[in-house]
């Protein structure tokens, strides 16, 4: 049985019907990151698409949308466990990423946005994860 071909991903004007209210911060997020490479991906019927952002080929973060909101998620390698709990989370987000199942990818933290009052967070992130801490020179 030949594969179902993946659909075109989403235009913003369908984004922005979608998001509603989190459109101004998803445009917010998105005008933040212009250093950043966006790769749309489609991940199936079940689950649709993902926009991907990359920092060379390192991949930083995945904005997935729903219908009033965006989730921003992120993998963080232990290196930027004390960083992350160092940021701006809220107690829920906290508890999650200190309980998180750690990946060979890394700890997940998802983080749910629905207006500009969200979205500080998300670029707190996304700084840790522009600029890893690196080990020192031998």
């Amino acid at each position: 049985m030949a594969k179902k071909a993946a659909p075109e991903p989403p235009t913003d004007a369908q984004l922005e019907r979608q998001l509603g209210s989190a459109w101004p911060a998803y445009r917010a997020l998105r005008e933040a990151t212009t250093d950043l490479r966006p790769e749309w991906k489609w991940y199936g019927e079940k689950y649709g698409w993902s926009l991907k952002l990359f920092k060379g080929s390192r991949n930083l973060c995945f904005l997935n949308h729903y219908a009033g909101e965006f989730m921003a998620a992120f993998l963080f390698g232990e290196r930027d466990v004390p960083r992350v709990l160092g940021a701006g989370l809220s107690p829920a987000h906290r508890e999650e990423f200190s309980t998180a199942r750690q990946y060979a990818e890394g700890r997940p933290l998802r983080v749910r946005v629905r207006g500009a009052e969200d979205l500080p967070v998300v670029l707190e992130l996304l700084e840790i994860k522009r600029s890893p801490i690196r080990p020192p020179r031998s």
